[in-house]
Order: structure tokens, then sequence, then C-alpha cells
């Protein structure tokens, strides 16, 4: 199965499966290669609350990421994007984070993304 992939400048639909990419860079803008990462890891939540979305909490993903250049593509299935507010309107949309935390060589980074998923139904 192929997963699109998307950025957080993207409106993901309720229930659809992507990947998530993103290179992860040190405090100077340099790509960090997995050679000095020690731990890498993603919390999915909803954006304005913090609830966890799909148990994705402190996610070991350090097998997503690239050996050199940084670059991390993580699979993230239906249920990842769900509507959590029951009081959103079909065809309204909810702010989603993507947090992810890199203990590299260098010390710890974190970066966070934000993206909207839209929920779908009448």
């Amino acid at each position: 199965m192929s997963l699109k992939s998307f950025t957080r400048a993207e409106i993901i639909e309720e229930g659809e499966a992507q990947t998530f990419e993103v290179i992860i860079k040190d405090k100077d803008g340099v790509a960090i290669p997995q050679s000095a990462v020690t731990a890498l890891t993603a919390t999915l939540c909803v954006r304005d609350t913090l609830a966890i979305i799909n148990l994705r909490t402190n996610v070991n993903i350090l097998s997503q990421m690239g050996a050199t250049d940084g670059k991390i593509a993580w699979a993230l299935v239906a249920a990842d994007h769900v509507i959590v507010d029951t009081s959103i309107a079909a065809g309204s949309e909810e702010w989603h984070r993507i947090i992810i935390v890199v203990t590299h060589t260098g010390g710890i980074d974190k970066r966070v993304d934000d993206f909207l998923v839209r929920k779908l139904g009448k």
C-alpha cells in the first residue's frame, strides 16, 4: 500500500492514512544524522487540549529516520486522523499536533508541527 506524504501545510481528511515527513535539524539548522541520535520520540495530540490521539505518546520512531539526511517518515494510520471534539460540524477542521523530541550528541531538540484534520460526513 502506498501512503501519501504530508507536511504541516496540508489539510488531512478524517480517517486518511498518510506518512508524515520532516527533516530533523539542530538549533543551527543542520540536519542531524541518525548516527548522532540516541533517542527519537513522537507524540500525536490535539493542538488546543494536548489530548493524546490513538495512544501515540512518546512513540519510539528512531527506526523511521534516514541514516544520513535527518529525514523522518512516520507512517500514520487512519485511526491517527480522527476528530476528537464531537461537537465539530462536518466539513470543519480540528488542529492536531506532532511533537518530535530528538536526543543527540549535541543535546536535545524538539520540533512541533501543527496540521488540520477535516471532519467528514453529514
